[in-house]
């Protein structure tokens, strides 16, 4: 088991890495992540603009998909010298 506390963690991504994580381990949606996700989304906030151009956009249904997927590999090279019991102890 492990447990990763992010700060802002979606943001934190660089949509490259994603996209590439997207082609290589679900290519069937990379046409989508391609298009959504391949240049900066200008965005308006009253009489502000803003440059999007990090990790998936909020409200994105596969937001939490594409994260996941991008920080799969970290989560795959992370080794542990904690010995984990195949079964549970009898007292629960």
């Amino acid at each position: 088991m492990v447990k990763l506390d992010f700060a802002n963690a979606f943001n934190s991504l660089h949509r490259r890495d994603m996209l590439l994580a997207l082609r290589d381990s679900l290519p069937e949606l990379y046409p989508y992540g391609y298009s959504a996700y391949a240049y900066p989304s200008l965005l308006f906030y009253g009489p502000c603009k803003l440059w999007s151009n990090e990790g998936p956009q909020q409200g994105d249904s596969i937001g939490p998909l594409l994260f996941c997927n991008t920080v799969q590999p970290l989560l795959d090279s992370l080794q542990s010298e904690l010995p984990l019991l195949s079964r549970m102890p009898s007292y629960f």
